[in-house]
């Protein structure tokens, strides 16, 4: 069976899944000893949970953009 995704948005993918699980991480860790910067992992955590998959969508979209063909674009506005 033929993914509708390709090798890149994967790779992509389980990066910004492994970046977020190290950043739940290490504010779970900083939690547990009491840091004093605990607070700010946490804040950058949920910060990150949200702008790591837009950036990932915005690369995507922009790699997209960029590998097109010029002709494919004037097929475009032909239509």
């Amino acid at each position: 069976m033929k993914s509708k995704y390709t090798k890149k948005q994967r790779v992509l993918a389980i990066l910004g899944i492994i970046l977020l699980v190290g950043l739940y991480l290490a504010a779970l860790i900083a939690s547990f000893f009491n840091s004093p910067t605990s607070q700010g992992f946490l804040c950058s955590a949920l910060f990150c949970t949200f702008f790591i998959p837009i950036v990932i969508y915005l690369l995507q979209f922009f790699a997209k953009k960029n590998s097109s063909s010029p002709d494919d674009d004037d097929k475009s506005f032909r239509k």
